[in-house]
């Protein structure tokens, strides 16, 4: 499909669709939006979609709840999608294998992460960062590296999107549970460790495909909000397992 008829089929499908989130409360836009623009065009589309994201993490700070992983479920989903329909995946791949073909599969594997420009651009989306996220980053074996970076390069980043959507919802069904009290559940410390791992291994799975992925913005301004939807999400995750698990184990 075009890209730019894509986006334009997409834009008039999904709009009508947004205010249904915005109206559960969790998705007010928030104070940053007076942050400057990032260069280059914007997709008002992806510019809301992951606006929304980062507002999901912003009312989660206080506490994660079922409905913020429901909410953000449903956001990750049209993202995918909406990527889809724009061709993003071939572009990812495209650009990634350009890199890997001019810098070498080992650069790319190792990029020094931007730490500044992934701050600069999650600030730019309105997510303002809390301790309970301020954790030593994600040290990926040369294995996990390797199988991230073949993902990317084979499928693109879209079915990342649709896995941890499936995540968020997982996630939402363990919140909803032990809100209720359940008592097998409250006390379970095997359905505690379960949960809390499962979290775990997640965040660092969003965080090692986000390595290689986020490396094609520097170079590809356009993939920049799939990247920083990427990081937002992880970092719900992880604020998920600090509030549920950091003091637990």
């Amino acid at each position: 499909m075009n890209a730019e008829v894509g986006r334009r089929i997409f834009v008039g499908s999904i709009v009508a669709g947004l205010p249904l989130l915005t109206r559960a409360g969790l998705l007010a836009q928030g104070a940053a939006t007076g942050h400057q623009h990032a260069a280059g065009p914007v997709d008002p589309v992806l510019d809301h979609l992951v606006r929304q994201i980062a507002n999901i993490y912003n009312s989660a700070k206080a506490g994660p709840r079922g409905e913020h992983f429901r909410a953000l479920a449903a956001l990750l989903r049209t993202l995918a999608v909406y990527d889809r329909a724009i061709a993003v995946d071939d572009q990812v791949r495209t650009k990634l294998q350009e890199l890997v073909d001019q810098e070498g599969r080992s650069a790319v594997l190792y990029a020094e992460p931007d730490e500044e420009g992934r701050r600069q651009a999650l600030l730019h989306y309105g997510l303002q960062p809390g301790p309970r996220t301020q954790q030593s980053p994600v040290v990926p074996s040369h294995e996990q590296r390797e199988a991230a970076l073949d993902a990317l390069l084979a499928h693109g980043i879209t079915p990342v999107f649709d896995h941890l959507a499936a995540t968020a919802d997982k996630v939402a069904m363990r919140i909803d549970a032990r809100t209720n009290h359940s008592t097998s559940v409250a006390q379970d410390a095997d359905w505690w460790q379960g949960f809390c791992q499962e979290l775990w291994n997640q965040y660092q799975s969003a965080q090692t495909i986000a390595s290689p992925f986020c490396v094609v913005a520097k170079f590809f301004p356009a993939v920049m909000p799939s990247c920083a939807a990427l990081e937002a999400g992880a970092m719900i995750l992880l604020l998920s397992w600090a509030y549920e698990c950091g003091l637990r184990f």
